[in-house]
Parts: structure tokens; C-alpha cells; sequence
């Protein structure tokens, strides 16, 4: 009986940690430190200077989220300096469509763009995103960000 209930709790340890859904915030200031650990007395591994920058959260302990950048870089840093505004690094330079499939406009790599979902069937494969005044699509291929 023992062993079932041992077995019963890995699993459910197992499955949840498959099934968790990582999110994306982004940056929401001119500077943050990305550190070694979740608090002010860990050294500083990178200082930020990308606002609106996405982020991938892994996990949280107190008032610090530890995330994952674009190239795989992991950090902890202050919840209080992260946005729950979604935003999409651009990975390389791609082009950004109208519904109708038309060209609109050349994006350079490494520009942040606003996200406006990526769960759209009008283009497939492609999230809409907004870019000052432009709104269109970009293919999930040449960017960063989305869940």
C-alpha cells in the first residue's frame, strides 16, 4: 500500500511537469539584471538594456522569476521588472504580410515587435503582430516569444 501511494504521487509529479505551459512576459524597463540567483545579494549575470525584450518564465521563487532569453540564457530577475505584455523577438530579418498574404513591410533582425496572437487561422503558421502603425503577420519561424 505504501509503494501505490509512492508511485501515485511521482506520477502526478511526472505528468504535471510535462504538461506545464511555459509563458512568455517581456522587459518592462530600460535596464534589469538578469542574476545568478532569485535575490538582490546574487551577483549580477547580465545587465539588460532591451525593453520589451520577451522572456521565457521558468519558474518563480518570492519576488523573482527565474526566465529563459532567445539564445538560452537563464537568469532570475525581479518579478517587479518584467510585463505580462506580450511581445516577439524577430530572429532574422523576415517580412510582414497582410491577411491577403501581401508583403507590407521588412523587419530587421532583432526588432521587438507587439504580439497579437499567434493562434490565428486566417495565415497559418504565422502570428499577428503590430509595428508602430503596421499590423500584419510574420512567420512563427523568424521570431521569438510565442507560446
Amino acid at each position: 500500500m505504501h509503494c501505490k501511494k509512492k508511485l501515485l504521487i511521482f506520477l502526478i509529479l511526472l505528468l504535471g511537469h510535462f504538461s506545464y505551459c511555459y509563458e512568455y512576459n517581456s522587459i518592462n524597463t530600460n535596464k534589469a539584471y538578469l542574476r545568478v540567483g532569485p535575490g538582490k545579494w546574487y551577483p549580477i549575470k547580465w545587465e539588460l538594456k532591451a525593453p520589451g525584450l520577451p522572456v521565457r518564465v521558468l519558474q518563480e521563487n518570492g519576488d523573482y522569476k527565474m526566465v529563459e532569453l532567445f539564445d538560452g540564457t537563464q537568469g532570475w530577475i525581479a518579478t517587479s521588472l518584467i510585463s505580462d505584455k506580450k511581445k516577439l523577438l524577430v530572429l532574422e530579418d523576415a517580412l510582414i504580410y497582410s491577411k491577403r498574404k501581401k508583403p507590407l513591410v521588412k523587419v530587421k533582425k532583432f526588432v521587438v515587435l507587439d504580439s497579437l496572437g499567434c493562434a490565428n487561422k486566417i495565415i497559418e503558421q504565422h502570428c499577428e503582430i503590430r509595428i508602430k502603425k503596421v499590423r500584419g503577420y510574420i512567420h512563427k519561424d523568424k521570431i521569438w516569444g510565442n507560446n
